[in-house]
């Protein structure tokens, strides 16, 4: 395996994690709005 391959793998993981994260914690925000009864 080359490093540029395995570069490319752990970049490509690496954005997965991130947008997961991200989701997540705009999931989490949306609901804690909610539960305060603001607007989201």
């Amino acid at each position: 395996m080359t490093g540029a391959k395995w570069g490319h793998m752990a970049h490509k993981t690496l954005k997965q994690s991130l947008s997961l994260m991200a989701k997540a914690t705009g999931d989490f925000l949306h609901s804690a709005f909610d539960l305060c009864g603001g607007e989201a």
